[in-house]
């Protein structure tokens, strides 16, 4: 697969070395993928020719009549086009190439944290600690500290991108806690990285777009308790539990006979804690994301994000949520959740993934005699992901107040390409703030480029954090994207044709 060429502007390659992205400016070649004049509105020219049948998307013509978002598999090439990484830095681009070919490894994926833990035994942490903030902490991390962090999204910001910061406290990390007293003060010590993440995010938001942070329910509630909160939900318990929910924000909390003494006191404790992070994310105009998890849980993380829509979301998305497209009910749950903001004149805000839990789904299907909530294959997913996407777009267009903003997290061209299609053709500004893109910082860089460039807002998820608790993390959500990790040729590809015009000598 070719490359793709970038207009004459700033372009951002995020293959670092020592940390550090290489931002720099080329000229690139005279063909432009997308041709956006801000000040004609949503006017596009010079688009190319080709398009796939199996996007089957209705065109439009907006204002000068041009046929709008060709695939960017489709896009031909003229000799002199350029990578992308001609001032990239030899050696960071070795790293890119061999970090994202390890990567595309089951074992390395499978192994991953335990490798980490032989790498410290054997070689000490200094040593092996250095290998690692060269290599894969280098790729995929930003750093640990205010400096570093300021000094990467200033780079970034430059090249049109922005960063979703996320902290890498998730339950997996409570297994090393072993009394109840360590327990509590795990928790609490995660309100304390939450609020760090929200001030950072504020802080190295400094171009427009939203100020967007990621964060998982099971940083502040075990997954057993949201497990059991589910299984009320399921028993047709929801009204007592929203009520339940509703008086512990309003701190008139009453115990529930649905749980233990102890399970009560976890309920008041978090939603208290969610509405310490939350009130701190509104005044600092932050937009809190609550990831999904796995489907025993999901159903509790809608609900409490309910709750607090209805505290925080009355004049801004403040909270959003997250849905999975590889499940079945992804469109009707999405349908379900804007009803209820549209109902409740409340803003509703989305991100839209394809999902990462795939196999343990279906592991957990089987292991409990349900149907499997997964779609059939990828290209079901696919369909899937591309259905909820355009109906939230068409949402969005038809429905100003209370308004609904869409972040499509995806890494497939052809998804990114109906969605920019359905944005032409639903008449939805770019630069309004409303739809958003977002890819994992040090992947799909030529597609996070491509699309900054044409003035659409683009961020980089990216974890914070030490790389003690950093790596262990990001090996669980490489083991998770196994899938996405495999489908790195395209990087590979661009890498490795960079190199070879700098290696070969006739």
């Amino acid at each position: 697969m070719n490359s793709i060429s970038f207009p004459r502007r700033v372009r951002c390659c995020s293959v670092h070395w020592l940390s550090r992205p290489i931002m720099f400016k080329e000229p690139a070649a005279k063909f432009t993928f997308f041709k956006y004049k801000k000040s004609e509105g949503l006017k596009w020219s010079n688009i190319c020719q080709a398009r796939p049948a199996s996007l089957k998307c209705m065109q439009t013509e907006v204002k000068n009549n041009t046929s709008v978002a060709r695939s960017l598999r489709h896009i031909s090439h003229t000799a002199e086009q350029v990578t992308g990484f001609e001032k990239a830095n030899t050696l960071s681009l070795i790293r890119a190439a061999a970090v994202l070919k390890l990567c595309s490894y089951d074992f390395v994926v499978n192994n991953g944290i335990k490798m980490f833990d032989i790498g410290i035994a054997v070689f000490g942490r200094r040593a092996f600690g250095a290998f690692m903030r060269w290599t894969f902490y280098g790729q995929f991390c930003l750093g640990t500290n205010n400096e570093e962090i300021m000094k990467t999204s200033r780079i970034l910001n430059d090249a049109g991108l922005k960063l979703i910061l996320c902290t890498t406290v998730e339950e997996e990390s409570l297994n090393r806690v072993l009394d109840k007293q360590s327990e509590k003060a795990w928790f609490e010590e995660n309100v304390k990285s939450l609020l760090d993440c929200v001030k950072k995010t504020s802080d190295v938001a400094i171009s427009q777009g939203p100020k967007i942070m990621q964060m998982k329910l099971t940083a502040l509630m075990k997954s057993s308790l949201c497990e059991k909160i589910t299984q009320h939900l399921n028993k047709g318990n929801e009204d007592d539990l929203t009520e339940m929910f509703d008086a512990c924000l309003a701190n008139k909390f009453e115990e529930s006979p649905l749980f233990t003494a102890d399970e009560n006191q976890q309920v008041h404790g978090t939603m208290l804690q969610l509405l310490e992070v939350l009130s701190y994310a509104e005044k600092k105009d932050v937009y809190i994301m609550l990831d999904a998890e796995y489907t025993d849980i999901n159903p509790t993380i809608v609900l409490v994000a309910k709750s607090l829509m209805k505290r925080f979301n009355k004049t801004k998305p403040t909270v959003q949520t997250t849905y999975q497209a590889y499940l079945k009910s992804a469109l009707d749950d999405v349908k379900k959740d804007l009803d209820f903001c549209l109902r409740s004149n409340l803003h509703f805000g989305a991100k839209i993934v394809r999902g990462a839990y795939m196999n343990a789904e279906r592991h957990r299907a089987a292991a409990k005699n349900r149907e499997d909530p997964i779609c059939e294959d990828w290209n079901s997913t696919n369909d899937n992901y591309n259905r909820v996407v355009s109906h939230v777009l068409q949402r969005v267009s038809s429905q100003t107040k209370p308004a609904i903003n869409m972040t499509v997290a995806t890494h497939n061209e052809e998804s990114v390409t109906l969605a920019i299609d359905r944005m032409i053709w639903n008449k939805i500004d770019s630069s309004s703030g409303q739809v958003t893109f977002a890819q994992i910082y040090g992947l799909s860089d030529h597609l996070s480029n491509s699309l900054a460039v044409n003035g659409f807002l683009v961020y980089k998820s990216v974890p914070i954090g030490g790389m003690e608790e950093t790596l262990p993390y990001l090996s669980r959500r490489v083991h998770e994207n196994n899938g996405l990790m495999k489908k790195t040729r395209k990087d590979r590809d661009l890498i490795w044709k960079e190199l070879r015009k700098r290696f070969v000598l006739f």
